[in-house]
């Protein structure tokens, strides 16, 4: 009983505590900030501050059904996780997840920089044998694959 009210406490402070954003990289001058959630260094936010670079990702089509946050309507801010925290911008090396219900960002450290991609996997399967009436299900073998479309990228070149 102490164990399950022992963890019951726990989750509930560590559910309780809103985010506290810690810049940890600044990109560009100011074109855009690396977070980090100061309670928990593995979750992150990259905030595209720039005009400009968010109409060009607008007429890309990367953000043709966005359900995501545009802050004040001047940012395009995307979150995720890492395997490990980061502390220092030096210590962000990769991140991959979705700004979409089904669009994909890649954002990594490249050199001294950032790079991000906004892009669309779509899987894919096809039958090689025949599909059953009833069941709907194939009844040979099946090979799949996936199609990756690359909305649009940016480079941000400096990033400390």
């Amino acid at each position: 009983m102490k164990l399950i009210l022992f963890l019951s406490v726990l989750a509930a402070t560590t559910l309780g505590q809103a985010a506290q954003w810690q810049t940890v990289a600044t990109c560009n001058q100011g074109q855009a900030i690396l977070q980090v959630d100061a309670n928990e260094k593995r979750n992150f936010q990259f905030v595209i501050k720039d005009s400009n670079i968010i109409t060009y990702f607008n007429g890309s089509g990367a953000f043709r059904s966005y359900g995501g946050n545009f802050g004040n309507g001047q940012e395009f801010i995307i979150g995720g996780y890492t395997n490990y925290g980061v502390f220092n911008p030096g210590d962000f090396q990769e991140a991959v997840g979705y700004y979409n219900y089904a669009d994909h960002f890649q954002l990594n450290r490249e050199s001294q920089g950032l790079k991000i991609v906004l892009k669309s996997i779509n899987s894919w399967s096809v039958c090689d044998g025949e599909i059953s009436p009833s069941t709907g299900m194939c009844s040979g073998d099946s090979r799949g694959g996936e199609t990756i479309y690359e909305y649009a990228n940016w480079y941000f070149d400096n990033c400390k």
